[in-house]
């Protein structure tokens, strides 16, 4: 299987259909294609996929085991040398395959590794695929952190249920999750069959701490790092546990070995905040939010290059990035109403809305289902990357794009890059899942495309160095 191929459709960006330009690949062609198109239809060099040599975008097509939704979830992690994407499909219904990127520009085209969650293995005896997965390290037979995917919930014969895991030896496990938890989510899932929400998420530390958020349960818990121990998390005061808690989730980074566990409940539009000073226990801090839309999604990274993860919230129509430095600092006294009222100064970094260019529309309909932050020019500071699956690009319905914020400047809410597919199709949905991919000094951008059950991986960017652009990026 070919990561990309040469798929001649002279139909996108306001390419001629005649003569032999859409079907070239030479420097020259990328010289004409930045001096006719590049400024006069927002389509640049960076979006075209369809060429055989070094197109700017690569496209990883459905591996074999992934039957429907190729592209619905996302996650990467680094280890050493190793860069690996996790990609999954529907949750509770397919499975997710590991591909290869490694530290140059030519990604393994084939499954590194395929049947996550595969339940025709002899070890796996039950399993459903998570809505979102997540990087994370489990210590081998020898003690040592192994780099491995949370993936979904299961069963691995002889282990309890709980959160399936793969490492990068090949095998599965599966961790102990809290036994409420634990009991609820089996009992529903057999009662009705229907798949149970499972959200997933860790930080980008060597060793990260993982989170679940379970919603139908109004659970969340996590994993210290490198441990396999649940570790539960709870409302002080005999609070009672919102509805859809768990329903998003996300973990910051802060100083030291502090972190900031957000999880939402997105149907009453909170989000709640635990901190934990060592990564094995955890306190709650406060709540936000307490609107219609608001923690549609969560997703945290270093925005304002403080050196600590700053916690990113989407809701219908907004992205707002709230400094980790600040939300640190909220009173051990919590409080269970929500609010954004009574935030620390300066806690909110930048927020902005759906920005579009030329030809790019329906962001009243398609914005931010999926929100990350990477470092794409390597300046030490995360832009914000905001999936928008149902925007229109070119003409072509639900095409999907990723919006880039470089969130710095004079105009900190400015759009300042606009990623989609120049071989889009109608109902692609590029965007319902993204995530940064960190490669040398700066990251790349992954997002997925279940519509068409793919997911492409953007080398270039407007916001890239110009020592960085070489290879598919010249």
């Amino acid at each position: 299987m070919a990561p990309t191929g040469h798929r001649p459709r002279a139909r996108r960006c306001n390419v001629p259909r005649s003569g032999s330009t859409r079907r070239a690949g030479g420097p020259w062609f990328k010289v004409a294609a930045a001096l006719l198109w590049g400024h006069t239809s927002a389509c640049t060099w960076g979006q075209f996929d369809e060429f055989e040599e070094q197109a700017p975008v690569v496209v990883l097509e459905a591996s074999k085991g992934v039957k429907s939704g190729f592209g619905q979830s996302l996650s990467s992690g680094t280890h050493g040398k190793v860069v690996t994407l996790l990609v999954g499909g529907t949750a509770g219904v397919s499975q997710a395959a590991t591909f290869s990127i490694g530290h140059g520009q030519s990604p393994g085209g084939d499954a590194l590794q395929g049947g996550f969650c595969d339940t025709s293995s002899t070890r796996i005896s039950t399993c459903t695929l998570a809505d979102s997965t997540a990087y994370a390290r489990i210590p081998n037979a020898d003690g040592d952190p192994d780099m491995c995917f949370a993936y979904g919930w299961g069963e691995v014969i002889d282990r309890s249920r709980g959160i399936m895991v793969r490492c990068a030896d090949g095998t599965d496990e599966s961790l102990g999750a809290p036994r409420r938890a634990r009991d609820d989510y089996d009992d529903d899932f057999e009662r009705t069959s229907d798949h149970q929400p499972l959200w997933l998420a860790s930080d980008r530390r060597e060793v990260p701490l993982l989170l679940a958020g379970v919603p139908k349960q109004r659970a969340a818990w996590f994993y210290p790092p490198g441990e396999r121990t649940p570790v539960s998390l709870s409302l002080p005061g005999g609070a009672s546990v919102p509805e859809s808690f768990g329903g998003a989730v996300a973990v910051a980074a802060l100083a030291d070995e502090a972190r900031l566990l957000a999880v939402a409940a997105p149907e009453l539009g909170q989000v709640y905040l635990f901190t934990s000073d060592d990564g094995t226990t955890a306190k709650a801090v406060g709540c936000l939010g307490g609107y219609e839309g608001f923690a549609r999604t969560l997703a945290a990274g270093d925005v304002d290059g403080d050196g600590v993860d700053d916690l990113v919230i989407a809701d219908d129509a907004l992205v707002t990035v709230f400094s980790g430095a600040a939300l640190a600092t909220l009173p051990e006294a919590f409080t269970s109403a929500c609010s954004l009222g009574a935030l620390p100064a300066d806690s909110i970094v930048v927020s902005f809305g759906c920005g579009t260019r030329e030809t790019v529309e329906g962001c009243a309909d398609g914005f931010a289902a999926s929100v990350a932050v990477g470092d794409l020019d390597g300046d030490g500071d995360g832009e914000v990357l905001v999936g928008s699956p149902g925007l229109t690009v070119h003409g072509v319905e639900r095409a999907g794009a990723v919006l880039v914020y470089d969130a710095e400047g004079d105009s900190p809410h400015a759009l300042s890059d606009l990623l989609y597919l120049s071989s889009a199709e109608d109902g692609d949905r590029l965007g319902t899942s993204v995530v940064a991919i960190h490669q040398n000094d700066h990251d790349l951008v992954a997002a997925g495309a279940p519509g068409g059950s793919k997911a492409a991986l953007f080398y270039c960017s407007d916001l890239m160095r110009d020592r960085d652009r070489t290879g598919r990026c010249q």
